[in-house]
C-alpha cells in the first residue's frame, strides 16, 4: 500500500471538507478522489482508512467506505472475498461512540455483500454469525436488526442494486430459510419452495402454460428457530418487562418484522401466530410501540388473501386463531383511544392508532371477508369482530368512523354477508346512527363553508386532533363531502336495496316533516334532499333487476315503497326556498324523480300531477331577475344550468311519460324560449333538452323529424342568413363589426351615433351566431355520438347540406383573421385600431399573458372603456365561436351522408380548403383545438357508420374514404411533422437564448399540447391497423397452426380510437399513406421532448412493429402446406404495395424490413440516448425486446417445418430471420459487416459492443441489463442453429448457448400481458444476461 496515497487521501478530503477551500483546489481534490474509486485498488485503501484501530477520522473512515461500497457495487469479485473479512471485523468492533452515518454505511456494505453472496458456498454461514454478533451487546443486536432491515428493504422495496435482481430466486430461498422456523418450513414447503416461472415450449394465444420450480430451502445449522419468530419472542418479552430504557430495541425489532411482513407467505404467519403475536404489543404502555405494532398489523391485513385453502387465512388469524387473540387486543386498544389523554401520552398519536385500527379493519372486510367470489360465511362467531366495527362507524371522529362506514358498505352489499343472522341485528343501530351523523356531516360542512380564518372545534364539533390533519379549510371540508358523506349514503343507498318497503316505512315518518318546515336549518333540508335521492335512485335500480328477474314477490315490495315515495316526492317538489345551495340540491334531486313516472304509471293522476310539478320547478328556475355582474350573477346561472341539466336527466329516463304530455311542455318550453330574459346560454340547453326527449321517445323516424324540426330549423335559418357574410375574409371582417370599432378609434372622443348602432348591431349578429352554434353543438353531441344516441343521425342528415358548407366557410374565415395578409388589406383608418384590435385576437400573445398570470396589453388611451369592453366582447366571441364551429364539424363528421357526393358535391376539396386554409400561420393552441375538435372525430367516425360490417367495409367504406382522405391527410402529416420538429428545434434555442422565461414557459406549453394532440391522431391511427394486423403473438400462433383468421381482430387501447374501415384503407391505399403514417410516428419519437406524447406513440408502435417482423420473415420462405400459405397469404395481403412506396412492384416484405431495421431501430436509439426521455426508455427498450424476440421465435416455432425460399440448404447468414437479427445489430452500431456468434469467452462479446456503444457508462445498470435481454435471443437463436431443433438436443443446446431463454419474457409475447419491465422476477437474469 503506497503510504503517498493515503497522504494524499487525507490532504484531499481536508480540502474538500474544509468551507474556505477555493473552488479550483477542491475540484482536483474531487476529482482525485474519484480516480481513487475507480482503481483496482480501492478496496484496499477503504478497509485501510475504515478500519477504526488506524486513527483516522469519522470523516475519512466514511470516505474508506465509499471506496469499499464503489468496488463492491462494479462487481469486482476478487475485492468482494477479499474486504468481507475485514469489514465484518470493522462491523464486529464497532460501538455506540460510533457516528451514526458510519454504522448505516458500514450496514448498507455489508448488505452489499450479503446481495452477492449469500446464501452460496462462499458466505454458508451468515445466520450463524449474526447470532454470535446478537449475542454480544444491544448496540450488536441494533446492527443486527438493522443488516436484516436493510436486506429486505432492497429485496422488496427498494430494488436499487442490480444484483437484487439477478439473484432474487436464490436470495429469496435463503431469506425463507433464515426467517421462519425449521418445523414451519417441513410443514408448509416438504418439497421445497416453488417459484413460479414461464413454461417452454408452444403455447396456443390466450396466455402461456406454467409450471412450478421447487427449490431446497437452505436452514443453516443454529437457526432452526427462524429469526422472525425469535424477532416476535423477543418483542414481546420486551414489551412484558417494559422499563423505558428498553423502548429504542423494541422499536428496532418491530420495524424489523414490519419489513418482511409485506413478503412473508401468509401461511407461514399463521403458523407462527404471527398476528396474534404482534398483538400483544399492543399493551406496552409506550406510544411508538403501539403506534408500530399497529402499522406492523396493518401491513398483514392487506395482504393478498390467494385462492383456495390460503383464501382466508389472514381474515381467521385474526378474528378466529387462538380466540380471536389478535382481535381483541385489537378492540381494547381503541378503547384506550377513546381517552388518549389519560392512556396516550400525545393525543394525536391516539388518533393516529386508532385511523390504523380502523384501517385493519377495513382490510379484514373489504379485502376478505366481503370480497366478491366469497361465497360463505368463514366466520363462525363474527359478534367480536362485527362489534368492534360498529363502535369504528360511530366513532366521533371522521377520519377514523369514514373506514368502518366503507365497510359496513362492503357488507350490506354482500348477498351472503347481508343475510347473515349476526350481522343483520346490526344493522338497526347501524341505520340509525347513519341517518342521524349524515345531518350532522352536512351541518359542520355548512359551518365550515362560512368560517374565515382558523375554525373552531368547538364550534363546529370536530377533534381537534383531527382538525390539524388538514392543511386547509378547503381540504376538511372536501374530506366530509367526497368521503364521509358519500360512504354516509352508500349504506342508506344498501339498507334500502336490502328491504325497500321496510326501509321507506321506517324512515319516512322522520323525513317528510322536514318540508314542511319554514324554519328548518339548511343542513338539515340538504342532507333531506340527498337521502331522497339516495333512496329513489336506489329503488329505481332496484326495480330494473328485479323486472330483469321477474321476481314479482320483490316487485310488491317495490309497488308498496313507490306508493310510500308519491307524497314524500309532492313535498320536495313542493319546497320553497331562497337559499340557492338547497335549490341547486332540489334540482339536482329531480331526475331521480323517474322511479316515480315511469309510462306505465302516467294514468296515475297523482303521477300526471307530480310530473308537471316536477317540470314547472325546473323551467321555473331558467329566467331570473337582472343583476349586476358577480358571484350572484354567477350562482343564478349555476342554478339555470342545473335546471336544464335536471330536465336532460328526466328526458333520457323517461322519454315517453314526457311525450304523454308534450303539448303542454312545448308550451313551456316556447315561452322560455321567446322570453328575451332568458339566458342564451340556458336557451342552448333547452334545445338539447327537446332533442333528447325526441331520441329517447318511442316514435317512428317521420314523427322524430317532425319534432325535432322547431328545434333544428331555426339553426339552419340563421346559418343561412348568414352565408354572405362567410363567403370571404373581408364580408366576415364586416359582419364581427370592425370596421366600425376602427371608426370609433379613429373619431378619438366623440362616436357618431350611426357608429354606435353599427355597433350594437355587430355585437348582436356576434351573440345571434354564438348562441346559433352552441345550441348546434351542444344538440350534436346530445343526439349524434356516444353508444345509444344515434337516433337522430336520420334527422340531422336531412340537414347536411346546409350545416356542412355554412361551417366550413365560418372556419375558413376565422382562420384568415389569424393571417396577417388578410389583416393588411383592410384599409384600416386607425393604426391604434388594428393594433390594439389584433393584438387581442392574436391568440399566441393573449395566450402568453393568460398563461402567466397577466392581462392583455390594449392601450386605453384615446377612445374610453366603451370601445375596450368592445374589443374585448369581439375577442371573446371569436374564441368561442372558434370553439364550437371546431365541435359542430367535428361531430357532424359522424354522417355518413357528410362524404355523399350527391348531398355534399366536392367535399374534400371544400374540408381541404376551409378547413386548411391559412393554416400555416396558425400558433399550436389553434392547431391543439383543430386536431383535437376536428382531424380526430373525422378520422374516428368516417366510414366507422352503424350498420357497416366487414364485407361493406371493403366494397363500400374504404372506396369512399379514398375519394375524401387522400386530399388532406398526407400533407397534414408532412406539415405537423415538419412545424412540429421546427418548432421543438426553435425551443431548445429558446432555452439556451437570452429569451424572457415567461416567453419560454407559454411557448413550451401550448407546443406540449399541439404535440400532445398530434400524438393522439398518429395513435389513433396506429390503432386502426391493429384491427387489421393483430398482435404478433396471435399472428405467430395462427402461422404456425395454419389457423383461419378473421376479417377483424378487435383492439382495447386504452385512449385510442380504433376506426375498422380507416385502418383497411390506410394499407390498401395506394397514396403511401401507411408510410407517411410510419414515418410521422418515428419522428415524432425523434424530436419531441415530451413523455406522454413519446409514450402514446411508443404504445401504438408496440401493437404493430413485432407483427411486422413475422410479414417480412413469413413471404420469405415456404409454407409446408396449402393451408400454412392460405393464412400467411390472408396476413400478407392485408398491406398494398402502393402504400408504402411509389413503386408498387417492390414486395412489402422488403418495404417494411427497410422500416424496421433503418427506421424503427434508429429511432428507438434515439429515445434510449436522449436523456430527456429516460422516463419512455424502458418502453422503448421493450419494443426493441420485441423486434428481436419475435424474429427469434420465428425461427424456432416457424421455422424447422418452412423452407427459406432464398436458400436451398441450412445457410445460416442467408436465413431470412438471421439477417433481419444481423440488420438490427448494425442498426444499433455493430461496425463488422457480420458479427461471429463464436468467439472465445475472453473475448469481447459483439451484443455487449453493442450494448457499450448504445448506453453511455453512467447509464442505470437495470437499463443496461434489460438492453442485454432484449439481445439475447440473437445470441442464442444463433447458436442454437448449429444443433437440431428437437427436443431430444434441447440440454446440447443449452451448452452452447450457455443460456437458458425462456420462451414467454417480453411485454406482449405468446398473449401474455406481462410486461419485460415490471416482471423480472418470471425468469432469472442471472442466466440472461452473457
Amino acid at each position: 500500500m503506497d503510504q503517498a496515497v493515503i497522504q494524499r487521501v487525507l490532504n484531499a478530503l481536508e480540502l474538500v471538507y474544509s468551507v474556505d477551500t477555493p473552488a479550483e483546489q477542491r475540484r482536483q481534490a474531487e476529482e482525485f478522489c474519484q480516480q481513487l474509486r475507480n482503481d483496482q485498488s480501492s478496496s484496499t485503501y477503504g478497509v485501510h482508512l475504515a478500519t477504526k484501530a488506524n486513527g483516522y477520522p469519522p470523516t475519512t473512515r466514511h470516505f474508506g467506505l465509499q471506496l469499499i461500497e464503489h468496488s463492491i457495487s462494479n462487481n469486482r469479485q476478487q475485492d468482494i472475498i477479499a474486504v468481507r473479512e475485514s469489514l465484518w471485523n470493522i462491523l464486529w468492533h464497532q460501538n455506540m461512540d460510533e457516528p451514526l452515518y458510519i454504522r448505516e454505511k458500514l450496514v448498507a456494505i455489508v448488505v452489499q455483500l450479503v446481495i452477492r453472496l449469500w446464501p452460496s458456498a462462499e458466505w454458508p454461514d451468515l445466520s450463524q454469525q449474526l447470532m454470535q454478533m446478537w449475542g454480544v451487546s444491544e448496540t450488536h443486536r441494533e446492527t443486527v436488526l438493522r443488516i436484516w432491515r436493510t436486506l429486505g428493504e432492497e429485496m422488496f422495496v427498494f430494488d436499487r442494486d442490480a444484483m437484487v435482481t439477478v439473484r432474487k430466486h436464490e436470495l429469496t430461498n435463503g431469506i425463507v430459510g433464515a426467517l421462519l422456523p425449521r418445523p414451519v418450513i417441513a410443514q408448509l414447503y416438504p418439497g421445497g419452495y416453488r417459484l413460479s416461472t414461464e413454461a417452454g415450449g408452444e403455447t396456443g394465444h390466450g396466455g402461456s402454460r406454467k409450471k412450478k420450480k421447487a427449490t431446497a430451502i437452505p436452514v443453516e445449522p443454529g437457526n432452526e428457530g427462524g429469526w422472525l419468530y425469535r424477532w416476535t419472542q423477543n418483542a414481546i418479552e420486551l414489551a412484558t418487562a417494559f422499563n423505558g430504557s428498553n423502548e429504542p430495541l423494541l422499536l428496532s425489532l418491530i420495524s424489523t418484522i414490519s419489513t418482511f411482513m409485506d413478503w412473508v407467505p401468509v401461511k407461514a404467519l399463521r403458523a407462527m401466530d404471527t398476528a396474534g403475536r404482534l398483538a400483544q404489543l399492543l399493551q406496552t404502555p409506550s406510544d411508538q410501540v403501539r403506534i408500530q405494532a399497529l402499522g406492523a398489523l396493518e401491513i398483514i391485513s392487506r395482504r393478498s388473501s390467494g385462492t383456495g385453502d390460503e383464501r382466508d387465512i389472514i381474515l381467521l388469524q385474526f378474528a378466529q386463531d387462538h380466540a380471536a387473540a389478535a382481535l381483541y387486543q385489537l378492540a381494547q386498544c381503541y378503547a384506550t383511544t377513546l381517552d388518549g389523554e389519560s392512556q396516550w401520552a400525545d393525543a394525536s398519536e391516539a388518533l393516529a392508532a386508532a385511523k390504523t385500527i380502523s384501517q385493519v379493519a377495513s382490510n379484514l372486510v373489504n379485502l376478505h371477508w366481503a370480497r366478491k367470489k366469497t361465497e360463505t360465511n368463514v366466520l363462525g362467531e363474527p359478534q367480536m369482530f362485527l362489534e368492534l366495527l360498529l363502535k369504528l362507524s360511530q366513532d366521533p371522529r371522521f377520519t377514523v368512523s369514514t373506514m368502518a362506514l366503507n365497510s359496513w358498505a362492503a357488507i350490506i352489499k354482500h348477498d351472503i354477508l347481508s343475510k347473515t343472522p349476526a350481522v343483520a341485528v346490526q344493522f338497526s343501530a347501524l341505520t340509525e346512527y347513519t341517518t342521524k351523523t349524515l345531518f350532522d356531516v352536512c351541518r359542520v360542512t355548512q359551518q365550515l363553508a362560512s368560517v374565515s380564518g382558523e375554525p373552531s372545534a368547538a364550534i363546529i364539533g370536530i377533534n381537534e386532533d383531527e382538525i390539524e390533519q388538514f392543511e386547509t379549510i378547503g381540504e376538511l371540508r372536501m374530506f366530509l363531502t367526497n368521503d364521509v358523506r358519500t360512504r354516509l349514503l352508500a349504506i342508506i343507498r344498501g339498507m334500502c336495496a336490502l328491504d325497500p318497503a321496510g326501509f321507506v316505512g321506517w324512515i319516512m315518518p322522520s323525513l317528510a316533516p322536514v318540508f314542511s318546515q319554514h324554519e328548518a336549518p339548511t343542513a338539515v333540508i340538504e342532507a333531506a334532499l340527498m337521502i331522497v335521492d339516495s333512496i329513489l335512485s336506489t329503488l329505481d335500480d332496484f326495480e330494473q333487476r328485479v323486472l330483469a328477474d321477474d321476481d314479482s314477490a320483490q316487485l310488491g315490495q317495490v309497488e308498496r315503497a313507490r306508493q310510500l315515495c308519491y307524497q314524500l316526492g309532492t313535498q320536495v317538489v313542493g319546497y320553497a326556498t331562497a337559499d340557492l345551495t338547497l335549490v341547486s340540491r332540489q334540482l339536482q334531486t329531480l331526475p331521480s324523480f323517474a322511479f316515480l313516472l315511469r309510462p306505465s304509471l302516467m294514468d296515475n293522476e297523482k303521477a300526471q300531477e307530480l310530473l308537471l310539478a316536477v317540470l314547472r320547478k325546473c323551467i321555473g328556475h331558467l329566467k331570473f331577475s337582472a343583476v349586476a355582474p358577480g358571484p350572484l350573477l354567477r350562482d343564478l346561472r349555476q342554478i339555470a344550468r342545473r335546471a336544464t341539466s335536471a330536465l336532460v336527466g328526466l328526458a333520457l329516463a323517461i322519454p315517453d311519460s314526457l311525450m304523454r304530455i308534450y303539448g303542454d311542455l312545448s308550451q313551456m318550453v316556447a315561452a322560455r324560449l321567446a322570453d328575451p330574459e332568458v339566458a342564451i346560454t340556458v336557451k342552448s340547453y333547452l334545445s338539447e333538452f327537446q332533442l333528447a326527449l325526441v331520441a329517447g321517445a318511442s316514435c317512428t323516424v317521420t314523427q322524430r323529424k317532425q319534432l325535432a324540426m322547431p328545434v333544428v330549423q331555426p339553426i339552419v335559418a340563421t346559418l343561412g342568413e348568414f352565408m354572405q357574410a362567410f363567403q370571404t375574409p373581408q364580408a366576415f371582417v364586416e359582419f364581427l363589426g370592425l370596421p366600425a370599432l376602427d371608426n370609433a378609434y379613429a373619431a378619438q372622443m366623440v362616436v357618431a351615433e350611426d357608429v354606435r348602432r353599427e355597433l350594437n348591431g355587430a355585437r348582436d349578429r356576434r351573440n345571434q351566431l354564438t348562441h346559433t352554434l352552441s345550441t348546434l353543438h351542444i344538440c350534436l353531441q346530445r343526439t349524434l355520438l356516444g353508444a345509444g344516441n344515434l337516433n337522430l343521425a336520420s334527422v340531422w342528415a336531412d340537414y347536411v347540406g346546409h350545416l356542412a358548407p355554412a361551417i366550413l366557410l365560418l372556419v375558413r374565415c376565422l382562420h384568415a383573421l389569424w393571417n396577417p395578409a388578410h389583416r393588411q388589406t383592410m384599409g384600416w383608418q386607425s393604426a391604434q385600431a388594428r393594433d390594439n384590435l389584433f393584438g387581442v385576437l392574436e391568440m399566441s400573445q393573449a395566450e402568453r399573458l393568460m398563461i402567466t398570470g397577466g392581462e392583455p396589453l390594449i392601450d386605453q388611451q384615446g377612445s374610453g372603456d366603451v370601445l375596450l369592453v368592445e374589443i374585448r366582447a369581439v375577442h371573446h366571441a371569436l374564441a368561442t365561436i372558434r370553439d364550437h364551429a371546431y365541435r359542430a364539424l367535428g361531430r357532424l363528421m359522424a354522417l355518413r351522408e357528410m362524404l355523399d357526393q350527391t348531398k355534399l358535391p366536392g367535399l374534400a376539396a371544400n374540408f381541404t380548403g376551409c378547413v386548411f386554409a391559412d393554416v400555416a400561420v396558425l400558433e399550436p393552441r389553434h392547431w391543439r383545438l383543430l386536431l383535437t375538435e376536428v382531424v380526430r372525430p373525422t378520422l374516428e367516425n368516417v366510414g366507422n357508420w352503424p350498420g357497416i360490417t366487414a364485407q361493406k367495409i371493403e366494397k363500400e367504406a374504404v372506396g369512399t374514404l379514398a375519394q375524401f382522405l387522400p386530399a388532406w391527410l398526407p400533407p397534414l402529416f408532412d406539415f405537423c411533422t415538419s412545424r412540429l420538429h421546427d418548432e421543438w428545434m426553435a425551443m431548445s434555442e429558446l432555452n439556451s437564448g437570452d429569451e424572457r422565461v415567461d416567453d419560454a414557459m407559454v411557448h413550451e406549453k401550448m407546443l406540449r399540447d399541439w404535440t400532445r394532440a398530434w400524438s393522439h391522431v398518429l395513435a389513433d391511427l396506429l390503432g386502426s391497423l391493429s384491427l387489421w394486423i393483430p398482435e404478433a403473438a396471435r399472428m405467430l400462433h395462427d402461422i404456425s397452426h395454419a389457423a383461419r383468421i378473421s376479417s377483424t381482430h378487435a383492439v382495447s387501447s386504452p385512449g385510442v380510437s380504433a376506426n375498422c374501415a380507416l385502418g383497411l384503407f390506410v394499407l390498401q391505399s395506394s397514396e403511401q399513406i401507411l408510410a407517411h403514417l410510419l414515418t410521422a410516428a418515428l419522428r415524432l419519437l425523434r424530436f419531441a421532448k415530451d413523455t406522454q406524447s413519446v409514450d402514446r406513440v411508443l404504445a401504438a408502435i408496440s401493437e404493430l412493429a413485432p407483427a411486422f417482423v413475422l410479414l417480412v420473415l413469413a413471404p420469405k420462405h415456404q409454407p409446408p402446406t396449402p393451408a400454412h400459405a392460405s393464412t400467411a397469404t390472408a396476413y400478407s395481403s392485408r398491406i398494398a404495395a402502393g402504400s408504402l412506396a411509389h413503386n408498387s412492384s417492390l414486395v412489402v416484405a422488403d418495404s417494411l424490413d427497410h422500416w424496421l431495421t433503418a427506421e424503427l431501430v434508429p429511432a428507438l436509439l434515439g429515445v434510449l440516448r436522449d436523456a430527456y426521455q429516460i422516463d419512455s426508455q424502458d418502453a422503448a427498450l421493450a419494443v426493441l425486446a420485441d423486434v428481436i424476440y419475435f424474429s427469434a421465435a420465428f425461427t424456432l416455432h416457424v421455422q424447422p417445418a418452412w423452407t427459406p425460399r432464398n436458400s436451398s440448404g441450412a445457410n445460416e447468414m442467408g436465413d431470412p430471420g438471421s439477417v433481419l437479427r444481423l440488420k438490427v445489430l448494425r442498426a444499433m452500431g455493430a461496425e463488422k459487416n457480420s458479427v461471429d456468434f463464436e468467439q472465445e469467452e475472453e473475448e469481447e462479446q459483439p451484443l455487449q459492443k453493442v450494448a457499450g456503444q448504445v448506453l453511455a457508462e453512467d447509464d442505470s445498470r437495470r437499463r443496461k441489463a434489460l438492453l442485454r435481454v432484449a439481445l439475447l435471443p440473437v445470441l442464442a437463436v444463433e447458436k442454437s442453429r448449429m444443433f437440431g431443433n428437437s427436443e431430444s438436443k434441447l440440454v446440447e443446446r443449452k451448452k452452447a448457448t450457455g443460456v437458458s431463454v425462456p420462451e414467454n419474457w417480453t411485454n406482449r409475447s405468446m398473449g401474455t400481458s406481462d410486461s419485460l419491465v415490471d416482471c423480472d422476477e418470471r425468469f432469472d437474469l442471472a442466466a440472461l444476461i452473457p
